[in-house]
């Protein structure tokens, strides 16, 4: 035992990493906090639903959203100390209409010295957030010369009455679930992208009413 506690204390300290899993139901907020020094690294995240009590019972139990989770996690928290993320469709998408969702998250703490280490070989800036906005029929168009497109927030629907304004048209709730995971798939990591704010593209959201694509993004490039 005297030999075998000085070599498990040097493998803890070798490895100071530690896997933990987070879930929150749909509505809630998740906040990582991985504690001074160290900043989170995200393995594996999922918005949907794998078994059939978890955030109360639903008929639905097999849902998943891994790519898409994932890559929203990794924009919201790689590399951070902390971070929050809603656990909302307007956020991840909404990968099975009319059930209900929680997100699962797995990460790990890693210490920052290394992630500071990477970033002096390879140092990245990022733009101030730009919005983006195309009326139902036409196509939002954006672009980051030299570098690549991060997508931070997206809706196809209705959430402002100045906005492609209509003649009685008064709805400001309208928001399509595939908003977010459309335009990433489509956008994320590119120099330029162009989207059709069509019903064919993200679906209907709200029948009968005039809808428009809004897009906020920011731009990554070499310092």
């Amino acid at each position: 035992m005297q030999l075998l506690l000085p070599l498990l204390l040097a493998i803890l300290h070798f490895d100071n990493s530690y896997g933990v899993e987070q879930t929150v139901c749909e509505g809630d907020h998740m906040t990582i906090d991985c504690g001074s020094g160290n900043v989170i690294d995200v393995v594996k995240a999922n918005f949907g639903r794998t078994d059939e009590d978890t955030c109360g019972i639903d008929a639905v139990y097999y849902c998943t959203h891994e790519e898409e989770s994932l890559k929203v996690m990794k924009d919201q928290c790689q590399n951070k100390q902390t971070c929050t993320v809603a656990a909302t469709v307007d956020v991840f998408g909404d990968p099975c209409p009319e059930s209900v969702k929680y997100l699962w998250v797995e990460f790990n703490c890693r210490s920052s010295g290394t992630i500071a280490d990477h970033a002096k070989e390879q140092k990245i800036c990022q733009s101030e957030p730009k919005t983006v906005q195309a009326c139902e029929g036409d196509v939002a168009q954006f672009l980051c010369p030299n570098g690549k497109i991060t997508v931070t927030y997206a809706n196809y629907g209705r959430t402002d009455i100045w906005v492609c304004p209509s003649l009685f048209e008064l709805t400001t709730n309208c928001r399509a679930g595939s908003s977010m995971a459309v335009v990433s798939k489509l956008c994320e990591g590119k120099d330029r992208c162009a989207i059709t704010a069509a019903n064919s593209v993200f679906g209907d959201p709200c029948p009968g009413h005039k809808k428009y694509l809004e897009i906020t993004y920011i731009c990554s490039t070499p310092c």
